[in-house]
């Protein structure tokens, strides 16, 4: 008998519970003839897990796929996913361990799903997946896609009042991820977000001192 590894099962209800009226066209798990004819973890294995999950990318608000997406990544590379996850492939892109959980180019066709592969750790590991977007309503993406330099990022934490272009990427990143409160970010009505850097570090449990402080490592984190 075929049984979806317990993460997998979790993600999925996830998605159901929080987005009930989801599309689901192009859902899966289980292998049809042609995934039986190769390599797949959409295959059970010799004890009939399966160790895949496809979820159609039509689940919310435009570019809520790209947002869930940011945030799984985030997550993972951050380490909360219990080591679950093997590699994630979504709109010609792959994102797995060997490329430190960032995207690169790859020729397969999943662009109307997200296909997730788990680990063997995804059978015994059941845990919620503790997604922002999983926990409240979301709103359009406010990160443009530029990484900032991370020396007027550094004025700007010494100087929290300092109003510029690197202060407010670092708050549309947070505000993306769910670690920004209030109204969206406005550039040039807001200075560093030792707020939102704060909570974000508390997510993932890193003992910063002082909670806020933006350090060496985090740029390539937050904007990885």
């Amino acid at each position: 008998m075929a049984t979806l590894v317990p993460a997998g099962v979790t993600l999925r209800d996830q998605f159901n519970k929080r987005f009930p009226n989801r599309d689901k066209a192009s859902d899966g798990w289980i292998g049809d003839t042609a995934h039986a004819a190769r390599t797949s973890d959409h295959n059970p294995d010799s004890r009939g897990w399966v160790h895949a999950l496809d979820i159609d990318h039509d689940f919310g608000a435009p570019g809520d796929d790209e947002k869930l997406l940011n945030q799984l990544l985030d997550y993972i590379r951050a380490g909360k996913d219990h080591g679950v996850v093997s590699y994630i492939v979504h709109n010609k892109r792959l994102a797995q361990s060997s490329t430190r959980w960032r995207w690169i180019p790859r020729d397969i066709d999943h662009e109307v799903h997200i296909h997730i592969s788990f680990t063997h750790a995804a059978e015994t590991h059941g845990d919620r997946f503790d997604l922002p977007i999983f926990n409240a309503p979301e709103a359009a993406p406010m990160w443009d896609g530029y990484v900032p330099a991370n020396t007027p990022i550094y004025t700007a934490e010494k100087d929290p009042a300092v109003h510029n272009v690197a202060a407010y990427r670092v708050a549309c990143r947070l505000y993306d991820l769910g670690f920004w409160e209030g109204n969206p970010p406005t550039l040039g009505q807001q200075g560093y977000p030792v707020h939102g850097v704060a909570a974000w570090q508390a997510h993932h449990g890193w003992d910063v001192e002082p909670p806020g402080k933006w350090g060496p490592k985090a740029g390539g984190l937050l904007f990885g």
